[in-house]
């Protein structure tokens, strides 16, 4: 039927997108049925992390297959979490810069206080080899 109509020009012409698919469409339906059976996704995410969650105390790379970020969106997708509440693309990755620069300084700082404590650990040692005169005294 769909295949007549297009043939007799029944449809207006479509969205350039749409030759962006190869000629392929996808339709997704957003009824109660249709989340319904989608729901069973998003359970079997959880499932799946509860399943391998004691095997990656022992093998952390077990979760290497799992992106993180394709299974957010999937799960939001599946729930009809609303788009105006979850951040746009660029918003998160400046999000993720702020994220990494912090963990950065974070990590500078503590390199800097392992050093402090170090040296303040050598400084008795320093005094006893130095016949408790301090260093550049005289």
């Amino acid at each position: 039927m769909w295949d007549i109509q297009t043939a007799a020009c029944a449809f207006p012409p479509p969205p350039p997108e749409m030759y962006q698919t190869d000629g392929l469409i996808d339709i997704e339906f957003h009824n109660p049925i249709a989340k319904a059976q989608r729901a069973g996704d998003a359970e079997s995410v959880l499932m799946a992390v509860n399943d391998l969650a004691p095997l990656a105390q022992r093998y952390p790379e077990i979760f290497d297959r799992i992106d993180p970020q394709a299974t957010a969106d999937g799960v939001l997708d599946i729930r009809g979490f609303p788009a105006k509440w979850q951040r746009s693309d660029k918003a998160m990755a400046a999000l993720q810069n702020e994220r990494a620069a912090q963990t950065a300084k974070d990590s500078q700082m503590h390199d800097v206080t392992g050093m402090a404590e170090a040296a303040g650990k050598a400084a008795p040692a320093l005094q006893l080899l130095t016949g408790g005169k301090a260093a550049g005294g005289r």
